[in-house]
């Protein structure tokens, strides 16, 4: 899987943020509130995926809504197949029958957890920057678990 990888955050003033993921021509792009604090999930994402554990999901909020990111490994290792669902009303236990598909791709784990790390990186050296424009702690116990993930 040589397809391009790619993955943008931008973290806004008041708890608010634009995430951009891509994997070759696919792409999709959500601006998730603060609410539920889903970057920590984000990052252990990345550990799922570089690792190849089961099937995990992490849930972004914007009230009255939810996009939940779904990872699951796939053959050959260690590819992921990502799917991005959308609900309009948040509710971490609907079923995934009941969001709408935005995005279905799958890539190498590995270079997932590479690309979040890279999005991350600067806000790991300004974590009062970040936490004054999310209002969260930056997550650095799960971006240090994605450093070891990878690196193994």
């Amino acid at each position: 899987m040589s397809a391009r990888v790619a993955f943008s955050l931008e973290l806004h003033e008041a708890g608010g943020a634009v995430l951009e993921f891509g994997v070759g021509e696919h792409s999709v792009r959500i601006d998730p509130s603060h609410i539920l604090d889903p970057m920590q999930g984000l990052l252990y994402s990345g550990v799922v995926a570089a690792t190849r554990q089961p099937e995990t999901s992490v849930s972004f909020v914007d009230e009255p809504g939810e996009w939940r990111w779904v990872l699951k490994p796939v053959e050959p290792p260690p590819s992921v197949h990502f799917r991005m669902l959308r609900f309009e009303n948040f509710n971490p236990r609907q079923s995934e029958s009941n969001g709408k598909q935005l995005f279905s791709a799958a890539c190498d784990g590995k270079r997932y957890g590479r690309v979040l790390l890279n999005a991350f990186w600067p806000w790991s050296k300004n974590p009062e920057e970040y936490q004054r424009r999310w209002r969260e702690p930056f997550p650095a116990r799960a971006f240090h678990a994605l450093q070891e993930a990878i690196s193994t």
